[in-house]
């Protein structure tokens, strides 16, 4: 029999419902995998800007989570403190907008980004410039070690080719050519005998050779002044060792083997082009026909130690460096000649005596050649001229009151295988 009981049933209803309401309020507090994960994103995080951008993910993705309400708090507590440890430096401020893209702050950010950012890009730009600035300078550099022969070339050329007072003694002609006392007192010193002045320019290249190696090369000219009785008669410029080659390789960048006919007949002609456009008169006219070349013997004297930099643009920009003489002597044009004050040795020695390449002077020659005299040293003396230059080329033009005379050794080994210039004045 069955007993009806609706109370019972009643009862049996609420439970049911309060069980339900259980089940709902208990599944509400659990949490995914993935959003736990984002929790200790957080917890796990050391350093102050990973907790708030952990936050920060945390709410992007869970905006009504279980701990939202905490890290929102947290986001909202740190953002003066965060935003002034970061302020500093531009990684920091787009840290702070990373974090808080709508912040307090986050339009001051914006505008100081933007000012560092301007600020970054001038900079930038200064650099590219100092950059290019250094690079072009270090060209420029590389240039002008390139052409040194080509502009002392052209100035002692040019400068011969206008001398005044051919036949006067070395200090008239300086007084009446300031171009060429400028250039002719400053470094490297030079150093007469009775019969000659010579200064002698130097400069050491590289050749690349192909496979990586290179060949060490020096470049000279000597400036030589012949005089007789001790008044100018001619001036050489001398380029020795085979020296229209040598001036071909510096310039050209391309090794000349002067044994092969071919290659050294083309560095000649080289050369020869080249001081013909220093001198453009040269180009006006034929050359003379029958011209001899007088002896071209070697020097008397050796160079005096003096260091030219080859970088600068002309010869008479060189820094004076004479013993007996200071700029301001040198800057009047003559006072390098001056004779011997206090302590100071002349450097320049116009008197009848003989000179050895080490600069030590002899009163009176050695009774033999080579033989010591009244100091220490050995007496250089002149090659005979089938020695010193065997058949050269030569190429003689008249401009005016001088013969300009171009010349290149031909059959001769070693350094005495002069090529060069010769100026000398012509009767009208």
């Amino acid at each position: 029999m069955n007993i009806s009981n609706p109370q019972g049933n009643q009862g049996s209803a609420l439970v049911a419902i309060a069980l339900a309401a259980l089940v709902h309020s208990a599944c509400a507090t659990v949490t995914t995998k993935d959003e736990y994960e984002a929790y200790r994103s957080v917890e796990m995080a050391e350093a102050d800007a990973t907790r708030l951008a952990a936050e920060r993910d945390y709410l992007a993705k869970y905006p009504e989570g279980r701990w939202a309400d905490d890290f929102q708090s947290d986001l909202d507590a740190s953002e003066a403190d965060f935003f002034e440890a970061q302020r500093y430096t531009a990684a920091g401020l787009q840290l702070y907008l990373d974090i808080y893209p709508k912040g307090t702050f986050a339009s001051q950010v914006r505008s100081r980004l933007s000012s560092m950012e301007t600020l970054q890009q001038k900079q930038a730009q200064q650099q590219e410039a100092a950059a290019s600035a250094e690079s072009a300078k270090s060209a420029r550099e590389e240039e002008l070690r390139r052409t040194w022969i080509s502009r002392f070339l052209r100035y002692w050329m040019q400068t011969f080719a206008g001398l005044q007072g051919w036949g006067s003694p070395i200090a008239t002609v300086a007084e009446q050519n300031p171009a060429f006392s400028s250039a002719f007192g400053r470094a490297p010193r030079p150093r007469c005998t009775r019969d000659e002045c010579l200064k002698y320019y130097t400069g050491a290249y590289a050749i690349p050779i192909p496979g990586g190696t290179r060949v060490e090369r020096t470049s000279q000219i000597i400036v030589r002044l012949r005089m007789d009785g001790g008044n100018l008669k001619r001036a050489e410029l001398l380029l020795p060792g085979w020296g229209f080659s040598r001036w071909s390789e510096l310039e050209n960048r391309k090794m000349v083997v002067d044994v092969a006919p071919e290659e050294r007949e083309e560095a000649i002609e080289w050369a020869k082009a080249k001081l013909r456009s220093i001198l453009p008169e040269l180009q006006a006219v034929g050359h003379e026909a029958g011209y001899v070349l007088s002896p071209i013997g070697m020097p008397t004297i050796g160079p005096s130690g003096g260091l030219i930099d080859t970088q600068i643009e002309s010869p008479d920009q060189a820094a004076p460096l004479l013993g007996s003489a200071t700029a301001e002597d040198t800057a009047g044009g003559t006072d390098y000649m001056a004779p011997t004050r206090g302590d100071k040795k002349q450097d320049v020695v116009l008197s009848p005596v003989l000179v050895t390449e080490s600069g030590a002077v002899f009163e009176e020659p050695p009774s033999q050649p080579g033989a010591q005299g009244g100091k220490k040293g050995a007496v250089i003396t002149e090659l005979p001229a089938e020695d010193a230059n065997s058949g050269p080329k030569v190429w003689a033009y008249r401009v005016g009151s001088v013969r300009v005379v171009l010349f290149a050794a031909s059959g001769v080994e070693g350094e005495a295988a002069y090529d060069g210039v010769v100026i000398e004045p012509v009767s009208q």
